[in-house]
């Protein structure tokens, strides 16, 4: 098994060598401290490698050029700064928030457009409704008035 792991870890250099020349920075291969790969051996699971760098300025040069992977091969491969467990732990928390409220918006504007089908007419004798009290106090609400110019936030 110790042939196995070397041999993968020359694949690993390899590879971080092509990503590194991928984003144009492939004189940082010379800068690698370390390259380990992340997580248990599962079968086909792939694991993340955690490359360490000489120096944090190397580190950051390579995540701030991973833009340039998004038209590469390479383009599902994501670079990002390691962090220890509970700043990974309060990043997951956020992602889990955030993708919670943007499926509630989503469901929000499929139920309105369900309620509200696209060639409905609105009645133009309705009231246009009005702000309350506990609306956020940073909201403009613009609504058209006849002349066609648009009435201004207070």
């Amino acid at each position: 098994c110790e042939e196995n792991s070397s041999d993968q870890a020359i694949i690993d250099r390899a590879d971080v060598g092509n990503i590194l020349n991928e984003i144009e920075q492939g004189e940082l291969i010379y800068k690698i401290k370390d390259i380990v790969r992340l997580g248990k051996k599962d079968g086909g699971k792939i694991r993340p490698l955690k490359v360490v760098f000489l120096s944090s300025t190397d580190r950051e040069t390579v995540v701030t050029n991973a833009y340039k992977l998004k038209g590469s091969e390479h383009y599902r491969v994501s670079l990002c700064r390691d962090l220890i467990r509970e700043d990974r732990e309060i990043e997951k928390a956020i992602y889990l928030r955030k993708k919670q409220e943007r499926q509630n918006r989503e469901v929000e504007i499929a139920n309105r457009d369900e309620v509200r089908p696209e060639n409905a007419v609105e009645d133009e004798s309705a009231p246009l409704p009005q702000n309350t009290p506990d609306q956020d106090r940073n909201t403009a609400v613009l609504h058209p008035r006849e002349g066609g110019e648009q009435s201004r936030a207070k």
